[in-house]
Formats: C-alpha cells, structure tokens, sequence
C-alpha cells in the first residue's frame, strides 16, 4: 500500500500509521509513504493520508516512452475480464518538491493515454481527470511518481477527507475554499431552488459558494 500526504507531513502520516497498526513503513519520500506486506480492503480513517492506492504496482522504465509503455501495458492485464461502462478517474500525481518530475509526469500521461486510446478508445474516452466525490473506497486509475524512473499505479484506492481546490477570483475570501472542499468531500451541495442561512456570514465565502449553485441566501452578521 502507498499513502500520499501533504509534503512534511510524513512523519505525522508514521506515526497515525503505527498507531493504527496499520504496517510496517518500508519506504517514504516527500508526500508518500509505502507500507510492505499490505493489501486491499478497507483503510481506517487517517487524518493525514489524501489516499492510499491499493496494491500498487511498481513501473519503472528509462524514458517517458518506456514508463508509459510499460503502464499501459499493466493497465490492459488489469483491466482483464472487466466492462467499463461508465466514467472512470485517470489521476495522476507528483510531489511538486522535486523540480520538473510533475512536468515528466503529464509527458508520461499523454503518452500513455495516446497508446490506450489505439488499444481501447472507447475506454479512453470515458477516463476523467478528477478524483470521484466523496470518500471511502474508488475504482479507477491512480499513477503517483516518487522520482524521474518510477512510478506507482494502481486500481484500487481509498480516498481521504482532503482535497485540493481550485481558487475562485470572484470569492470574497479564501474561506470559500473551506466549503468547496467539504461540498466535494461530503458530496453534497446547495442547489438551486433551495434555501441556505449563512450565520456569521462574513466576508462572505461561504454565502458566495452557495449563492454561485443557484441557492437562496439568508447571510447574517453583525
């Protein structure tokens, strides 16, 4: 199993980890933590893991073409004997301290998704960038880089309560973020038609994520 977190929080991520018993650490860097002898299943609940991939499979190769090549092959034995038939997540990821690995990485990305839209376009088409709302258990593609010839793929991932989010120019103020990100985790959002009372409603964030839905805003404040 292969845990990623925010980049200095390793350790923190560690230590929830010994105290869940969760495994045994057998390699870290910045943003990740790799547990031997680990499988599927069910993950218990971290404060400090954004996800944990499943049964990863370690990629290694000397160029984009080679980890690519090598991915996608893994990918089409993975996907052996399963129909998708709906939306599935592709995402990918690479801790942003090292500098020009996240740029090899999107160059990785692309080739292997021209090399799969040849084998399965039909597939291909239906990959999405995003991770699914919610949290818990999701199905899909998860690629994270550790460095410029490795790479870790998996099918299986557990999702955390942490997400990063888009700013927004408009919002009043960052809190806004607060609430994009409890939307997404909880997977429940205002919609338009409905009512919601922002109490202590400034600067205005929250009532201004709300409103965007096409809610009705009673914002309330002294």
């Amino acid at each position: 199993m292969l845990l990623t977190c925010q980049s200095g929080f390793e350790s923190l991520l560690g230590a929830e980890i010994a105290a869940c018993r969760l495994g045994a650490v057998d390699a870290s860097g910045a943003g990740w933590i790799r547990l031997g002898g680990v499988g599927g299943g069910a993950v218990p609940e971290l404060c400090f893991a954004h996800r944990a991939m499943l049964e990863p499979a370690e990629i290694s190769g000397d160029g984009v073409n080679a980890l690519a090549g090598r991915l996608c092959d893994w990918f089409m034995g993975a996907l052996r004997g399963e129909r998708i038939e709906g939306a599935w997540p592709s995402v990918w990821q690479a801790p942003i301290e090292i500098p020009g690995l996240g740029k090899r990485l999107g160059s990785v990305e692309d080739e292997f998704n021209a090399l799969l839209r040849k084998r399965l376009s039909r597939v291909a088409k239906l990959a999405s960038p995003d991770l699914p709302r919610g949290t818990g258990p999701a199905r899909g593609l998860f690629v994270f880089a550790t460095d410029f010839g490795r790479l870790y793929a998996s099918r299986g991932a557990w999702l955390g309560g942490q997400r990063r989010m888009a700013d927004d120019s408009a919002a009043p103020s960052r809190s806004y973020l607060k609430t994009e990100e409890a939307f997404v985790v909880l997977g429940r959002e205002p919609r338009e038609g409905e009512t919601v009372a922002d109490l202590g409603a400034a600067p205005g964030g929250w009532s201004y994520s709300a409103a965007k839905r096409g809610a009705q805003v009673v914002a309330v404040d002294n």
